[in-house]
């Protein structure tokens, strides 16, 4: 990988990657009901990618960013090298807005996240599974479990309002809205899957936070531990 900033706002990197993936049996007994994993699935690939990333940051505030937006673009081309089965693009846009909260103090504030990422075919050739955007982690819908929804693409909207506890820490109540989808016109209202929660982060003037939130949904809930950015 090879980033460079072309200014204080400004940052592009590319990058070449080769991964290998071994796809077996669980040794774990599946659920009573569950369907059978496909046995197609159970292969080995290496895939070959090469992508680049564009970062416009406007994002204002130390430690604490308060104002300001930021734009993430992100583009990778992969090709089997197993056989002739995978050919496909991915992508993604994102986009970080954060609002003071009017007559109150600049460290009392909103933060929002927009991500959209789709999975494309090229030649007519096929996306394997686990190339698929997902949702369901700890940076997109919280409150279920890892990889609940997956399909070739997907949409996330979140919202965050923090509160300053010390000088260093933030107590935060977040909201996490998103889908799945398999072409544009799938998207619909009544498809979003709702997450929430609230949580204490520690953060750092680099731009770090060790998280600790409690998240829910209408299927579970989940306590998370993390170091991360904090967008």
């Amino acid at each position: 990988r090879y980033g460079y900033r072309m200014s204080d706002r400004v940052f592009m990197s590319f990058n070449a990657d080769y991964l290998r993936r071994k796809i077996t049996d669980s040794e774990r007994a599946p659920e009573e009901g569950a369907p059978s994993f496909p046995s197609d699935f159970l292969n080995t690939n290496s895939l070959f990618s090469a992508g680049t990333l564009f970062l416009f940051d406007n994002a204002r505030g130390v430690p604490r960013i308060n104002r300001g937006y930021r734009f993430i673009t992100d583009l990778q081309w992969s090709r089997s090298l197993t056989n002739t089965s995978f050919h496909y693009i991915n992508y993604r846009a994102e986009w970080n807005q954060f609002i003071p909260i009017p007559f109150l103090p600049d460290s009392r504030r909103l933060a929002f996240k927009s991500v959209l990422r789709k999975a494309e075919a090229l030649g007519g050739k096929d996306v394997p599974f686990f190339e698929y955007p997902s949702l369901g982690s700890s940076d997109d819908l919280r409150g279920f479990p890892l990889d609940r929804f997956r399909d070739s693409g997907s949409l996330l909207f979140t919202l965050e309002y923090r509160y300053p506890l010390w000088s260093f820490s933030d107590v935060v109540l977040f909201i996490d809205e998103g889908q799945v989808f398999n072409q544009y016109s799938d998207i619909g209202i009544s498809d979003f899957h709702t997450s929430y929660g609230f949580g204490f982060h520690l953060i750092s003037s680099k731009g770090f936070a060790f998280r600790s939130e409690f998240a829910f949904s209408r299927e579970s809930s989940r306590f998370i531990l993390l170091i991360s950015p904090n967008f």
